[in-house]
């Protein structure tokens, strides 16, 4: 249960017709492409699977048993409660106990008995229970017997999405977008990073000042003291975004996740930090972007992806932002921001990864090699770059740079002895990559 299964492929065999039964003699395997009658409300109804665990197995009168699991799908990242005993009485009652959450995947020989507290002894209990997820809460709860432990547990895991029920294709429109606004938050008044945001926006800003459609008064700026929860907010909603524009979001700080804090967050509650000022949870951040209602979202963010929990709010006075002077020629960026609608949000990191700032870049990895690949004589033999090309050369980029600054830094903190810089080194040793997550990816090309 606690390791990922890796060396098998996804089973789809096929099912005879919808709604089969099987003797006693027969196996019914899962197939998550076919169809299955199934009685909702009294009325026999043919659906598909819209949530899917990406796993293949075989029905039995225990429940589903995992023959099978697609490398990198939705039960390879599961999370249950554990509680820890830290006192008993004389009695031994336990009088003093903390809760934690742990991280575990489904491998073959595992048997699913419940999803969503629903039996799951037949394709037609196993698509029923699973489409209970919604686009607001896209988690279930799956009791799953261990084979590697002899034990049940009960665990949260988030299925993919792959069809849309009743929802037309969206068909993005034909012309760019008329234009594009953009916030940029940085925490430059951070004690510790400071200058690496510092620096790292003014990369930023450089980029963007070259992109088309992006008029002076539409690339604003909070930073210093004023980077608070209130005035992220306030920010937000100050934006003056119409449908047929695009809208950026970049923010350089302090990051952090909180797996209690995970349900119902693509990101896995993964949250904003500043300080003695408060904190936002980047979903709150990513929900009041796209209210803005702009034909493209894109947030972008070059913080940290490690656990940690969430601390208290602040409540400080909005005090407004600052423009830049820009010269939009940039047909690179034109591409990306006017040819593209949909979502994407990016972060610099993975999960349970630092996301690192050095002096000779600059500010943060992440953000010099993203910028670097924001420059047209980065792809000399394109007439068109898309987002996927370029978040495939920042990924490459950054941990490039990342494996370059790293041996170089071990070096120069070989012999250190304050607490800091030792904590700091022991955090670049334990760091072998850092990878640039995609939390939310629904961008499709204009026409």
């Amino acid at each position: 249960m606690l390791k990922a299964h890796r060396s098998v492929l996804l089973s789809l065999v096929a099912l005879a017709s919808a709604g089969v039964t099987a003797s006693a003699d027969e196996v019914v395997q899962l197939n998550e492409r076919a169809s299955v009658a199934v009685r909702i409300r009294d009325v026999k109804k043919l659906v598909k699977l819209e949530w899917r665990l990406l796993v293949g197995g075989e029905f039995t009168e225990d429940g589903l048993k995992i023959t099978s699991v697609q490398p990198g799908g939705p039960s390879k990242f599961m999370l249950r409660d554990v509680r820890r005993i830290l006192k008993k009485d004389e009695n031994g009652n336990v009088i003093k106990y903390e809760t934690y959450r742990i991280q575990g995947a489904l491998e073959a020989g595992d048997v699913i008995r419940k999803v969503n507290d629903v039996p799951v002894g037949s394709p037609e209990d196993y698509f029923k229970a699973l489409n209970m997820a919604t686009k607001e809460d896209p988690t279930a709860i799956i009791s799953v017997w261990c084979v590697r432990e002899k034990k049940s547990y009960d665990w949260l895991v988030w299925p993919a999405r792959v069809q849309v029920i009743g929802e037309p294709p969206v068909r993005p429109p034909a012309k760019r977008a008329s234009a594009v606004k953009v916030l940029i938050v940085a925490d430059t008044a951070d004690s510790d990073l400071g200058w690496g945001f510092s620096g790292s926006l003014a990369k930023v800003k450089d980029a963007l000042k070259t992109c088309p459609g992006l008029a002076e008064k539409d690339l604003e700026v909070l930073s210093g003291k004023e980077v608070t929860p209130r005035n992220i907010r306030a920010a937000i909603e100050g934006l003056q975004v119409k449908e047929d524009e695009a809208l950026v979001y970049y923010h350089l700080g302090h990051g952090a996740y909180d797996a209690t804090r995970a349900r119902g967050d693509v990101s896995k509650g993964h949250w904003f930090s500043f300080g003695d000022r408060g904190y936002l949870m980047r979903k709150d951040v990513r929900e009041l972007l796209v209210g803005k209602k702009a034909r493209l979202t894109v947030m972008i963010s070059d913080s940290c992806n490690v656990a940690a929990p969430a601390p208290g709010r602040a409540t400080m006075e909005y005090k407004g932002v600052t423009t830049y002077a820009l010269e939009g020629k940039n047909w690179l960026l034109g591409n990306l921001l006017l040819d593209h609608v949909g979502v994407l949000d990016l972060n610099a990191s993975k999960q349970n990864q630092f996301s690192w700032y050095f002096p000779r870049c600059g500010g943060g990895c992440f953000t010099h090699s993203l910028v670097g690949c924001l420059t047209p004589s980065r792809f000399p033999e394109q007439k068109f770059v898309g987002w996927d090309l370029v978040l495939k050369e920042a990924r490459k980029q950054t941990n490039t740079l990342f494996q370059q600054e790293r041996k170089d830094a071990l070096v120069q903190l070989k012999d250190v002895t304050t607490p800091k810089l030792k904590e700091i080194r022991n955090s670049l040793d334990g760091q072998k990559e850092q990878e640039p997550e995609v939390f939310l990816d629904r961008l499709k090309k204009t026409e």
